[in-house]
């Protein structure tokens, strides 16, 4: 479990941004501290407390060794040191067990002269370390063999070279995301993800593609994507009851799921960053023919972005089981979608869908 140190707790009435980000780093995949500006830990996250155990409620910057620190410098000293360095590996001492080999980085929350809090966010690299060292072990036993099987070695070198090199992009990515998601929790606080992670990657990729049968420039078909992620971030406010309930319901909790649209507007900045994913999260429950909600929007007047994602997010919550409803299969989903063209559905997005429906991208790339 994640824990907050309660040694001078900071009031949520005082700042209610510290009760957001803490909710968003128990999201996160990586560790993730959330410190005051002298360096005292404020919440440490489930997956820290994970890789610490019980000494995690002790944690001190100064676990965090190899970052170019000098011996005797202050938690703050150390936090500013952190900050300047950026990313890099260092290793995490534990009062129990070796060592954890991790990258590590900080960023401010908020204005950096001025930030009053900061997040270290802490990726272990351990299961990397672990994986190079079974492909060098096996390279070396093969190396071993007679002359008869040294083809076989050499090319099994080089496809170990290639693992390697995935396994590095990879990390590069899982630490690019994350700090992706910090830069967002310093604009505004980010949201919890009400539904599995990868829907929103089943979306995400969707979405490019029907945005590119529509005839869309690439950057513009992924900048759609990008910000189609975020188009439930205002379902942080509906309780868990509500989004898991395995029944129909009730007027009053469907009220309080709609209301997920305008929340997660209000989540977002008011920064050109962030003008599509806004677009998105008010409108993609808007229908064609104008029944939709919040706004009652109807045909062109809908975003086109939020057009793209209610039809993508459509389809795969039909084909996709939830506590509530089983799986549909593809057929059927198709079916009401060509149903509900022209209703819930702009026609021309239909018909892009249909284009990669037919071109056989909707399972070779829209699967996670």
């Amino acid at each position: 479990m994640a824990f907050v140190l309660q040694e001078n707790p900071v009031n949520p009435a005082v700042d209610p941004l510290i009760g957001r980000v803490g909710e968003f780093l128990d999201s996160l995949a990586c560790g993730a501290l959330l410190l005051s500006r002298t360096g005292q830990v404020l919440h440490a996250n489930r997956r820290l407390c994970e890789l610490l155990g019980p000494e995690a409620r002790e944690f001190r910057l100064n676990q965090l060794g190899n970052v170019g620190a000098a011996p005797q410098e202050s938690d703050a000293d150390l936090l500013q040191t952190l900050v300047r360095a950026g990313e890099r590996e260092a290793e995490l001492l534990r009062k129990t067990g070796p060592p954890l080999l991790v990258t590590v980085s900080a960023r401010s929350v908020g204005p950096g002269a001025t930030a009053a809090y900061f997040v270290v966010t802490v990726v272990d690299l351990s299961r990397q370390q672990a994986m190079q060292r079974e492909l060098e072990e096996r390279f070396n036993d093969i190396a071993q063999l007679s002359d008869t099987v040294l083809n076989q070695a050499l090319d099994l070198k080089s496809y170990s070279a290639q693992l390697e090199e995935k396994v590095r992009q990879r990390t590069q990515e899982l630490n690019q995301a994350n700090h992706d998601a910090i830069y967002m929790l310093a604009i505004a606080g980010e949201a919890k993800d009400a539904d599995t992670g990868e829907h929103v990657k089943r979306v995400q990729r969707l979405t490019i593609l029907v945005a590119k049968h529509l005839g869309i420039g690439e950057a513009t078909a992924e900048q759609y994507g990008y910000s189609a992620v975020l188009h439930d971030v205002g379902k942080m406010r509906v309780p868990d009851a509500i989004l898991k309930k395995p029944a129909a319901l009730t007027s009053s909790e469907r009220q309080d799921i709609e209301t997920h649209t305008l929340v997660g507007e209000q989540i977002l900045a008011e920064t050109p960053f962030f003008a599509v994913a806004r677009q998105i999260v008010r409108s993609h429950h808007e229908n064609w023919d104008g029944s939709g909600y919040p706004d009652g929007l109807r045909g062109e007047a809908i975003p086109l972005p939020a057009r793209i994602v209610r039809l993508v997010d459509v389809y795969d919550g039909l084909v996709s089981a939830r506590a509530y409803k089983s799986a549909w299969p593809h057929e059927k989903a198709i079916q009401y979608i060509h149903e509900n063209a022209g209703k819930l559905f702009d026609p021309a997005v239909v018909a892009a869908f249909d284009k990669l429906v037919s071109a056989g991208e909707l399972l070779t790339k829209a699967s996670p």
